[in-house]
């Protein structure tokens, strides 16, 4: 687990569970997702990464956020900065929506195609996958044409790299090892 998974997971817990209790896991979730898109923004962030500290980095998010955010999300947002954490955003939304997921017995997994995949693919791909995990799946489905074909699963840390992209790469890599 990377250093910025580990620093950011109290962060989404912190958040996780106030957003439970006050039954706003679904705006938490927005408002994350929001913040996070924003500190990832090219321009944002190459302007943020001239600032001096958080407290402009913060004033810049907040700008940018404008109406989107409500009071308590503000909040949040001055304890991560005061810590300087807002880069961490992106690290804390994927946390949360993890949390989020484990509460909801929902587990996400990523798959990139070289190709769209077709609805009986899908659900055919969904009851494995269900079948597999003995919870619900929630699928995020992504097209990546490099792949050339095959199928690359994410869920969590695993990776299962099914892809033609990658049968080549290792055959390339034994030939010339």
């Amino acid at each position: 687990m990377s250093d910025n998974q580990s620093i950011a997971r109290p962060y989404a817990k912190a958040a996780f569970e106030f957003a439970k209790d006050n039954d706003s896991l679904s705006s938490w979730t927005s408002m994350l997702a929001l913040a996070s898109q924003v500190i990832c923004e090219l321009e944002v962030h190459q302007s943020l990464n001239t600032l001096a500290d958080d407290t402009v980095r913060l004033q810049v998010l907040l700008d940018v956020c404008g109406d989107h955010i409500d009071q308590y999300f503000t909040n949040y947002l001055h304890v991560v900065a005061e810590n300087n954490r807002l880069v961490l955003l992106p690290f804390i939304s994927q946390g949360f929506e993890a949390l989020l997921a484990a509460y909801q017995q929902t587990k996400v997994v990523t798959v990139i195609v070289a190709e769209p995949l077709e609805m009986s693919q899908q659900e055919s791909l969904h009851q494995v996958l269900a079948s597999k995990y003995h919870c619900s799946i929630e699928l995020d489905i992504h097209v990546d044409p490099l792949l050339l074909g095959g199928m690359v699963l994410k869920d969590g840390e695993t990776v299962l790299d099914g892809s033609i992209k990658h049968a080549v790469d290792t055959l390339s890599s034994r030939l010339q090892g």
